[in-house]
């Protein structure tokens, strides 16, 4: 039980020191306008990034897209093949007369 309560005071302190330490690195990002730009910098250039639901939709699109697309040259093939088998069926009618 001793022992317990000596490490529950023991992570208390590192609490209290990561909140001091955080409080004064925001303190001097405060203070110092370098960092200032810095961070402003960094969040102009994620505001310009897309979101990942945007990149997900869009290769959503793009596969629906490109399986749309096999599937009419798929089609246009067909109706070449049919086409090309009524042009030799009608060639052979006429040669038949």
């Amino acid at each position: 039980s001793g022992w317990l309560h000596n490490e529950i005071n023991a992570r208390k302190e590192q609490l209290q020191k990561a909140g001091d330490d955080a409080e004064s690195v925001s303190m001097e990002i405060a203070n110092d306008p370098r960092a200032k730009e810095h961070c402003g910098q960094q969040q102009a250039e994620t505001s310009d990034m897309p979101s990942t639901l945007d990149y997900v939709q869009q290769k959503a699109q793009m596969y629906d897209l490109q399986s749309t697309l096999r599937n009419w040259r798929r089609k246009i093939e067909i109706m070449e093949m049919a086409a090309a088998r009524g042009r030799i069926l009608c060639r052979g009618t006429i040669e038949a007369l």
